[in-house]
């Protein structure tokens, strides 16, 4: 599955937030029965909104990636041309291109993605979301 930005903040700071199913999922993993993807464009976004004040945090996101990039369980993906492309061909009327980065994301690599995103769950979203 790939996360959501906030199911990754969530599981980070505060897993109270979580579905039971996300805790089940995110569990899942940490006891290496799965799997999950990450998007860059979460950490992306997370760092944006620290910077403009909009999420407390007590270092910077960029300093995450090391220790995620450590849990077996994580799959850090980058962006490539081609993803940024299916972003742009999705068939999907969501304009925030960094959810459209998660979808294109979750095709590509046939799962589903973990969010409580109702624009995920919406009948004209191109993916499978699970909450």
């Amino acid at each position: 599955m790939i996360l959501d930005t906030h199911v990754l903040l969530w599981w980070l700071t505060d897993e109270e937030q979580l579905s039971p199913r996300a805790r089940e999922f995110m569990d899942a993993c940490v006891a290496g029965q799965d799997r999950c993807v990450l998007c860059g464009v979460s950490l992306w976004e997370l760092e944006l909104k620290r910077r403009g004040g909009k999420l407390l945090l007590a270092d910077s996101v960029r300093s995450w990636i090391p220790r995620l990039q450590q849990l077996e369980f994580m799959e850090l993906t980058g962006v490539s041309f081609e993803l940024w492309m299916d972003t742009a061909e999705l068939n999907w009327a969501h304009r925030d291109p960094a959810d459209r980065l998660i979808a294109a994301t979750a095709l590509q690599w046939g799962v589903p993605v973990l969010t409580r995103d109702r624009r995920f769950h919406a009948e004209d979203s191109p993916v499978d979301a699970v909450w």
